[in-house]
């Protein structure tokens, strides 16, 4: 307990020293616990122990020992101020090595300032040397270089905006191009699409033209071969060089008419390249008796026998002229394809160079 009320450990236990008076008052309870000492040199050590309810108090006397002794009080009194003496050196090496610590550091940074400013007021007197020599001069010489970049900028804006102006008059024209190439390849596009379904075109005058001429040179030739004298080759020649115009006249009314009016005829021509031999061998055969009646004999064995002829001549002029007509319109077709196709792909190649540019111009536009 008196341990505890030294070193204060717990509430419960405290420690007094009070004189016999002092006790005899806390016994008749008119004092408190912290009571003045009196002149009485009796000293008594209560220990006061405190419960809920209740309080005690523990009173030990303590003996009188008489005066201190002098040695002894000396001995404590040196032990106490070399204590005194260490602790004071303690704190004087602290402080030391903290203010050597800040001196030095402080020390340092006024040597890093005064070489600042020793470049600092070197560099000063450099530029008033500098400005006391020439000033004039070198005003005039920067206000000349703030000219010169005022005109470089303005120069450089005027510079960019016709850029602009260019590069928009350029993207307009760049689209009238691409329309007008997309208004051809729609064109050649139709004009493929017709080409690749040949059986919706009709054959017209264009194509019936050269099977007469041929037809004609092949009967020409024919005639020129077979006649035996030449007044019967112009005779021959002359006749059908009638025929060969009766039937081109007729053809031609043919082709002026309908459609319906073409099929009902007799002597009508057929999109077929066959059409020819029959013609020509209803026509030699319609304007046989002319024949009969012009030549020079009227026997009638030679009236049969250049029936025969005639007809035989017809027929293979028929043929020349088919096989002429079909090998013309397989080389037309052919060279029109290959001519559609290198077209086409020119188109593409100029379609896909009108791309690029437009896509180059809308990034330096941007």
């Amino acid at each position: 307990m008196i341990k505890s009320g030294l070193l204060r450990t717990s509430e419960s236990v405290s420690l007094d020293l009070l004189t016999f008076e002092d006790l005899e008052l806390l016994r008749s309870r008119k004092i408190t616990k912290n009571v003045g000492s009196s002149t009485n040199n009796r000293r008594y050590l209560i220990i006061t122990y405190v419960v809920e309810f209740d309080k005690i108090r523990y009173p030990l006397p303590l003996e009188y020992c008489g005066p201190p002794d002098p040695v002894i009080l000396q001995a404590t009194i040196r032990r106490l101020e070399t204590e005194l003496a260490k602790t004071k050196e303690e704190l004087a090496l602290k402080a030391n090595n903290s203010e050597a610590k800040k001196i030095y550091y402080l020390q340092k940074r006024v040597d890093e300032l005064t070489e600042e400013n020793q470049q600092l007021q070197e560099e000063l007197r450099q530029l008033s040397k500098a400005l006391g020599k020439k000033p004039r001069t070198q005003v005039l010489s920067l206000q000349k270089a703030v000219n010169h970049l005022e005109k470089c900028v303005v120069n450089e804006r005027n510079s960019h905006h016709e850029l602009v102006e260019k590069l928009r008059t350029d993207k307009e024209c760049l689209a009238k191009e691409l329309e007008k190439v997309k208004c051809s390849e729609r064109c050649l596009k139709a004009k493929l699409n017709q080409f690749s379904n040949p059986s919706r075109i009709g054959l017209g005058d264009h194509k019936l033209s050269p099977v007469h001429k041929s037809s004609s040179r092949s009967i020409r030739m024919m005639y020129r071969r077979s006649s035996p004298s030449p007044a019967s080759d112009l005779e021959e020649v002359s006749k059908h060089t009638v025929i060969h115009k009766t039937n081109s006249r007729k053809s031609r009314q043919d082709w002026g008419e309908p459609r319906v009016s073409r099929s009902l005829t007799k002597h009508t021509v057929s999109r077929d390249s066959s059409s020819s031999s029959t013609k020509f061998a209803d026509a030699n055969l319609e304007y046989q008796p002319e024949i009969s009646t012009r030549s020079v004999s009227p026997s009638p064995s030679i009236r049969k026998s250049k029936m025969k002829t005639t007809i035989n001549k017809s027929r293979c002029s028929s043929i020349d002229s088919r096989s002429s007509c079909s090998s013309r319109a397989s080389t037309s077709k052919t060279t029109k394809k290959k001519v559609s196709r290198t077209d086409y792909k020119k188109l593409e190649a100029k379609i896909e160079k009108l791309q690029k540019l437009l896509q180059s111009n809308f990034l330096k536009d941007k």
